[in-house]
C-alpha cells in the first residue's frame, strides 16, 4: 500500500528572514516522538516492514511511504504519532541545522541547483516567497531555533488543509476509518494560505546568462510561470 497525506502550506507560510522552518520541520518529525526516540520510532518502522518520509516543499507538506496490506492500520498510527507527538528534541534539532547548511553549502558547486535558484529570482523576483530554495539559505537556517520549529507546526499544521491519498490492496472503508480517526485526533488550526502575487508574464521571450567561471558543465532550462492551486 503507498499512502500520501498532503497538507497545504510548506514554504508559503514562512517568513522572509527564516526561510527553512518547514523543511526543518519536516526533517526533525523523523526524528523520534515523544515516546519514542529516533531508534525506537527506526525499529517500529522497519519492523512493520515500511518507510515513512516528510518533505516540505513550496507550497505543501507531505507525510508519505508505503507498508504491507496488513501492516497499514499500525503503520498509519505511527504516522499519527509523529505527526502530533512530536519529540522537540534540541540535540537532534542541532544536528538537523548541520545538515541542512552542509546541503546548502553543496548545492553552490551543483549546477542545476544553481540554475535552479536563479531561474526563480528571474522568475518570480525579488521579495516574492517563491523565488526562494525551500532550503532555505545558509544564513536563513542559521537563524532559526526550536520555538520557531514549534510556532510553525502550532499554527499551520491543520487536517482542514489535508488531503489523504492510498493505493493498493485495501478496501475504501479501512482507509477512510483511518484518516477519519487521525483527524479527530488533530487539532484544526484556522490557517489563511497567502495569495502568491503572479509575475505578469513577460510579451516576448527572454534570454538570460549566469556565468561561473571554470564550470565544466552548462545547463539550459526553459520555463513558464504557474502558480498551482492548493489541493483543498
Amino acid at each position: 500500500v503507498q499512502f500520501s497525506l498532503n497538507i497545504d502550506g510548506g514554504m508559503l507560510l514562512e517568513e522572509q528572514d527564516k526561510i527553512g522552518v518547514s523543511n526543518l520541520l519536516a526533517e526533525l518529525l523523523t526524528k523520534g516522538t515523544a515516546a519514542k526516540t529516533p531508534k525506537e520510532l527506526e525499529e517500529a518502522i522497519e519492523l512493520l516492514g515500511a518507510n515513512i518520509y516528510i518533505n516540505a516543499g513550496d507550497d505543501n507538506f507531505v507525510i508519505s511511504g508505503s507498508t504491507l496490506a496488513k501492516n497499514f492500520e499500525p503503520t498509519m498510527e505511527l504516522v499519527e504519532e509523529m505527526l502530533l507527538q512530536p519529540r522537540w528534541d534540541a540535540e537532534e534539532f542541532q544536528l538537523a541545522k548541520q545538515q541542512v547548511i552542509s546541503r546548502i553549502q553543496q548545492q553552490k558547486a551543483s549546477p542545476n541547483t544553481i540554475a535552479s535558484n536563479e531561474f526563480r529570482k528571474l522568475i518570480y523576483g525579488e521579495g516574492n516567497i517563491l523565488a526562494n530554495n525551500n532550503l532555505g539559505t545558509e544564513a536563513s537556517v542559521d537563524k532559526i531555533e526550536l520555538q520557531d520549529l514549534k510556532d510553525y507546526y502550532n499554527k499551520n499544521l491543520s487536517p482542514q488543509l489535508a488531503s489523504f491519498l492510498v493505493v493498493g490492496d485495501i478496501q475504501q472503508e479501512k482507509a477512510t476509518k483511518v484518516a477519519r480517526e487521525l483527524s479527530q485526533n488533530w487539532p484544526v488550526k484556522n490557517v489563511k494560505i497567502p495569495q502568491v502575487s503572479v509575475p505578469a508574464a513577460p510579451e516576448e521571450s527572454q534570454v538570460y546568462f549566469y556565468d561561473v567561471p571554470g564550470a565544466k558543465q552548462s545547463v539550459l532550462m526553459l520555463s513558464l510561470i504557474h502558480i498551482s492551486e492548493p489541493t483543498r
